[in-house]
């Protein structure tokens, strides 16, 4: 069908065989822990997509990538939200590469060379805190520092090889945010069991536990501050969010693929779900080519998908549940599929930078202001 096509085509060209590979296993196989779908995608060659051909890896663009992500969430929800966390931490690193001289090429080379997942430790806003506001501190000590803290929910964390941090470190000028990356095998590390809900085992997303654990300062790289946010923060904050929504929007054009093959389904049904699924997906490709041909006005670019992401929400909600009650009662209770899906597709609303708490920035941003995320 030609729904999803072109989105499973760019999966083909990059992950020869993955997808087949994913469909082989019985759906509540790739979801709940234990699944293999993790060591799939690294051993299809999935986590260097984001990685520059320059070092060592695919190089595909913001466009290609929302489309990957889609068609990995209509695969796995759990597989598109844990790789969302790697895109994300390699996209940084990225960023950084291009504006710094230090070990950021070297790491993506490694990365992509030896296969490694990158999981990411980077704060996700408590109540009242931003989310430029680290949970892990940092002491320094003769030329390392000693980093302590938690980080829960995070995904990747028993499959991750490599984890970056965000952390607040001392300086003579006060503190300043910064980013490391750490071997997960670093003494100090471990993980401890958080996630409970039955939706989105697969995604390892569970707590990570620093206790004392030492970097060294060369696997540091400084940006920004809280109070304003930087061109590489940004950019960050860019590729999260595009890939976030086209994850969870390949969830849910999963239950459109279902109302698609389903006899009973109507037209109007199909068509009101399909309508919503592709204006939302049309408007994500926008951004994302937007944002693969120019680096001015970023800022502008982040707050619009932002805007972009809270709509696709709302239109994800809606589909997801006339798709439901379009494939019936007796096909919720029969396949488990349906009910998990429907689910899983609400777990958007609660990563960061949540509707509520942006509201009111969004509104001073739209009357001129600046962009403060929280």
């Amino acid at each position: 069908m030609p729904f999803l096509r072109s989105e499973f085509e760019v999966l083909e060209r990059v992950m020869p065989g993955f997808a087949a590979q994913v469909r082989s296993r019985p759906f509540d196989e790739r979801e709940n822990e234990g699944s293999d779908v993790l060591s799939l995608f690294k051993a299809h060659g999935g986590v260097d997509l984001a990685i520059p051909a320059l070092h060592g890896g695919k190089g595909l663009s913001a466009r290609e990538l929302v489309m990957v992500q889609r068609a990995l969430g209509a695969l796995s929800p759990s597989l598109a939200i844990a790789i969302n966390m790697h895109q994300f931490s390699v996209a940084t690193l990225v960023e950084m590469a291009k504006t710094t001289s230090g070990v950021e090429w070297m790491l993506l080379q490694a990365i992509a060379e030896g296969r490694m997942l990158v999981a990411s430790a980077f704060a996700e806003g408590a109540a009242g805190a931003s989310i430029l506001e680290p949970y892990l501190t940092a002491e320094s000590r003769d030329g390392e520092f000693v980093v302590n803290g938690s980080k829960k929910p995070c995904s990747l964390s028993r499959s991750m090889e490599l984890i970056t941090l965000s952390l607040r470190v001392p300086s003579p000028d006060g503190p300043l945010l910064a980013v490391a990356l750490v071997p997960a095998d670093t003494a100090g590390i471990r993980v401890r069991p958080f996630w409970t809900s039955p939706v989105l085992r697969a995604a390892e997303s569970d707590e990570v536990v620093f206790d004392n654990v030492v970097v060294h300062e060369k696997m540091i790289s400084y940006s920004g501050s809280r109070e304003e946010l930087d061109q590489v923060q940004i950019a960050g904050f860019v590729w999260f969010e595009l890939l976030l929504t086209a994850s969870y929007l390949g969830a849910c054009s999963r239950l459109l693929e279902k109302l698609l093959e389903s006899p009973r389904a109507l037209g109007v049904d199909i068509t009101g779900v399909a309508a919503r699924m592709e204006c939302s997906m049309n408007a994500l490709l926008q951004l994302a080519t937007e944002f693969d041909v120019a680096e001015s006005d970023r800022t502008s670019l982040l707050g619009r998908i932002l805007l972009t992401r809270y709509a696709i929400q709302d239109a994800i909600d809606t589909s997801s549940a006339r798709a439901v009650e379009a494939l019936g009662g007796m096909r919720f209770l029969s396949d488990p599929e349906v009910p998990y899906l429907l689910a899983a597709t609400k777990a958007l609303a609660f990563h960061p930078p949540s509707r509520t708490a942006m509201q009111d920035n969004l509104a001073s941003w739209l009357r001129g202001g600046e962009l403060v995320l929280c």
